[in-house]
């Protein structure tokens, strides 16, 4: 029975994560999503306990944030430090670690799907609100993954597999069209795990979790290759295998030709490892250091994209890891070592026990691959709902009566 005060924590829910999705933000630079959790504190901080690992994230998250501001002020020693930018990005991953809390709480109000749709319609909302979309390719940039969430919710919500392969098939076909090899290639990863949950299973070996884990490790790889192949054959288009063969003939890797802030990343990680802190300015050393970095592995650093977005006015590593590491230190790497620990626990769970979906996969993979290759700031919506959603719940152990007579302990049965 719905009563006032459900009919109220529903429509609550429903308006937090739209605002939440949506990633408008204030005046001061913070968004208002992480300005609702926040004020949401006192209804999603006792759900917590109810899921493994939810805890310890808003924990790690609270002291990254803190030793994000007190490196900031040590590197002012030798650093231009913008005090007020820092403080709002310290906000901001509290925010971060908030909005998934709120989640959490939202998952005893609504089901996944209509989460899922939910925060999808509220990233097409600041999308459009921001104007953050390419006009000349909006569903690559800015629009079609905001879409594809709420397709992919939408179709969940009677738990048919043939409608979450088409769905994700489907979509992995419009990504082609526009270009996008890296969706492309998430979709497909989804897909082949969504068909494999298709296929009976009757020995406890198949229904391993760190099997699952292992068996989504050489579908990414498989995949990995087959996109290669079919990039540089031309098989996605004349502009694709264009620019993935120059990038393989700069550094002998797509990945690497693709993405040499990784270079730069492991160059300034050796250079300082304690990391920068939030609001810093890199100085001129940082910025030589890092360009050496991407040198080594045959890339022209000296342009306006590493001079100008990577260095400009602070520092941009182009991946969750490097710019939590770069902006939080130590404390920033142990949460993301966390993240990617959450986010595998998740997937191979989910997947072993045959309840993953196109949406959780979809971005469970997508969270996975932002934290090496994709800025933080542009991952944060997938983030927030990756690890919403796979966060899996604390089983109760049975526990024992107190002894009878006899000595004996009469335990509780076991659930089947």
């Amino acid at each position: 029975m719905t009563t006032p005060v459900n009919r109220l924590a529903q429509a609550i829910a429903v308006v937090a994560i739209v605002l939440i999705g949506s990633r408008l933000v204030a005046g001061a630079g913070i968004a208002y999503g992480s300005i609702v959790a926040l004020l949401l504190v006192p209804l999603w901080i006792p759900v917590l306990k109810q899921f493994t690992g939810a805890r310890l994230l808003v924990l790690l998250g609270v002291v990254a944030a803190v030793a994000g501001l007190w490196l900031g002020e040590v590197a002012s020693s030798d650093h231009v430090v913008d005090r007020t930018g820092g403080f709002a990005s310290a906000v901001d991953l509290v925010g971060l670690v908030a909005t998934v809390g709120v989640i959490l709480w939202a998952r005893g109000h609504l089901p996944v799907w209509a989460i899922g749709a939910l925060y999808g319609l509220g990233m097409v909302i600041g999308s459009v609100a921001k104007q953050s979309y390419d006009l000349e390719n909006p569903w690559k940039f800015g629009l079609g993954f905001p879409i594809s969430i709420i397709i992919l919710a939408l179709v969940s919500r009677d738990g048919r597999r043939v409608l979450d392969a088409v769905a994700l098939l489907a979509l992995s076909v419009a990504s082609i069209l526009t270009d996008s090899r890296y969706r492309f290639a998430t979709l497909m990863i989804a897909a082949f795990l969504v068909l494999w949950q298709m296929v009976p299973s009757s020995t406890r070996r198949a229904r391993s979790a760190l099997l699952t884990v292992v068996l989504f490790g050489g579908i990414a790889a498989v995949t990995y290759n087959l996109a290669t192949t079919l990039i540089v054959d031309g098989y996605l288009g004349e502009q694709a295998q264009e620019r993935s063969i120059a990038q393989i003939d700069q550094s002998g890797s797509l990945i690497l030709g693709g993405r040499p802030e990784l270079a730069a990343s492991v160059a300034l990680f050796q250079y300082r490892p304690t990391g920068y802190g939030t609001g810093v300015t890199p100085a001129l050393a940082d910025i030589i250091v890092a360009k050496s970095g991407m040198a080594a592995i045959g890339y022209q650093p000296n342009n306006g994209y590493v001079e100008g977005y990577l260095f400009g006015s602070g520092i941009e590593l182009h991946s969750i890891t490097g710019d939590v590491w770069s902006a939080f230190g130590i404390a920033g790497l142990v949460l993301v070592a966390a993240i990617l620990v959450l986010i595998l626990r998740g997937l191979g769970m989910s997947v072993a026990s045959r309840t993953a979906t196109g949406l959780t996969l979809v971005l469970s993979i997508s969270t996975l691959w932002n934290l090496l290759f994709s800025p933080l700031g542009g991952s944060y919506d997938t983030l927030v709902l990756a690890l919403g959603l796979a966060l899996t719940p604390v089983v109760a152990l049975p526990r024992t009566t107190a002894p009878e007579p006899s000595g004996r302990v009469r335990r509780a049965p076991i659930p089947t």
